[in-house]
């Protein structure tokens, strides 16, 4: 991109110094412009996927750091006497998945 930017730059003051060369450097220059194009679509693909994975990560991590909390065996902690507090903490992993998968299938990282 440097490159490009330095080239557009140099032409511009060919053209401001009537300089007859300067439709072939701007010839050579929309050559290197549609290279660069080529080489850089596959990189929006690569981009796509990496967007995935990224909303990916923070679905399994949103459990992970639940089940992590509930995994440190603290002794005075109210929701380990609760009866139902097993199945609400898995009830709120799904529902915190849920919510994040939703979002991010509207932003369309999914």
């Amino acid at each position: 991109m440097a490159g490009l930017r330095n080239d557009i730059d140099e032409i511009e003051t060919q053209v401001f110094l009537g300089d007859p060369g300067v439709s072939r450097r701007i010839y050579q220059l929309s050559r290197e412009v549609i290279e660069f194009q080529r080489a850089a679509r596959p990189l929006l693909d690569l981009r796509d996927v990496a967007d995935h994975a990224t909303a990916v990560a923070a679905i399994l991590f949103a459990p992970n750091l639940i089940g992590t909390v509930y995994g440190m065996n603290f002794r005075h902690m109210p929701e380990l006497e609760w009866a139902a507090g097993y199945p609400m903490s898995l009830g709120l992993m799904a529902v915190v998945c849920g919510a994040l998968y939703v979002a991010f299938k509207r932003r369309g990282w999914l």
